[in-house]
Formats: C-alpha cells, sequence, structure tokens
C-alpha cells in the first residue's frame, strides 16, 4: 500500500509542570499503535489494536484523561520534523 508514511500519524504533546508527555497513534494498513511516553514511567507503554477505529476510540479516550487530570496540550498534529 503506497501511501505518505506521515498521513496516519498523530502525536500530541502534553505539558504539566516542568514534565512532558507524548501520545502518538501510528495507523498502517489495517493496524495502529497507541503508544504514551509519560515521564514517570521508565519505559514508552505500546498497545497494537488489529482494528484502527479501536485505537482512535483509545486515542481520544487518553486524551480526555490527560485534559482531566491537569495537563495542557501544547502540540497536537503530524510529527515535527526537522
Amino acid at each position: 500500500m503506497s501511501m505518505d508514511i506521515h498521513s496516519n500519524i498523530r502525536t500530541v504533546i502534553a505539558r504539566k509542570n516542568d514534565m512532558l508527555a507524548l501520545l502518538t497513534i501510528i495507523e498502517i494498513e489495517q493496524q495502529a499503535r497507541v503508544v504514551t511516553t509519560d515521564p514517570r514511567r521508565p519505559e514508552p507503554s505500546v498497545r497494537v489494536y488489529d482494528d484502527p477505529r479501536q485505537a482512535a476510540r483509545e486515542f481520544a479516550a487518553a486524551l480526555s484523561t490527560t485534559r482531566k487530570r491537569g495537563w495542557t496540550i501544547i502540540y497536537d498534529g503530524r510529527p515535527l520534523l526537522g
């Protein structure tokens, strides 16, 4: 499948106090991954979904929870390159 590799990636950068966190959804063909990088955890969390729609719902829920917990969204879009 031919596609722009960045067209199916969304990255959110959130800030709370002196911490930064990342939340990313990556859709590749019929699979998707939601990756969370939390500064309080030693490793990123990666969840793999066979249904990209389910991954999108989980991503939206995680983003909502992030906001409810007092994080400020400072970037929401395609990954920044360069």
